[in-house]
Order: structure tokens, then sequence, then C-alpha cells
């Protein structure tokens, strides 16, 4: 779908980051990275037995580990802490 407005289009633009730890260098926004380093240090997370189920559990231990969504978490944290709105 195009969009006319320019605008509009540089807002709705992701911008993407290409995961080295993952196989097939998954391509994320850094939100969705830090968002896959905080589920993975959950220690029960439901996911089906199914192969998708195992392909998930497998990739998240992956993330759990990860220095950059560690940092990208903490940045998620601080975006998202009423300290940080009021500037201290």
């Amino acid at each position: 779908m195009a969009v006319s407005n320019p605008n509009l289009q540089e807002e709705i633009q992701l911008e993407l980051i290409q995961c080295t730890r993952q196989p097939g260098w998954l391509r994320l926004t850094r939100q969705a990275c830090a968002l896959r380093y905080l589920t993975a240090q959950k220690k029960h997370i439901k996911v089906s037995s199914d192969e998708f189920g195992l392909a998930r559990q497998s990739g998240l231990a992956i993330c759990r580990s990860c220095p950059e969504g560690r940092r990208y978490a903490e940045l998620l944290r601080l975006k998202a802490s009423p300290e940080s709105e009021k500037g201290e």
C-alpha cells in the first residue's frame, strides 16, 4: 500500500536491526528485541509442544543471555518509567 503523505510515510517506517545470534539473521525492531529478552528471562514460558513452540523456546533461550537485548530492555524500561518523563 502506497502512502501519499510523506510525513506519515516517515512515521510508519520501522528501523530494523539484524540479530547475529538468531539463526537466519532475524530482523526485528529494537523494541521487539527488548521484549524477546524480557520474555526469555521468565522462568516458566508457556509454549505449545508443536514444532513452532519448540522453535520459539529455542530462540528465546538464545535471547536469555544476549547483551544487546539486555541493553534495549533497559532503554525500554527507562522510556516507560515515570521518572524519565519528569526529567529526573
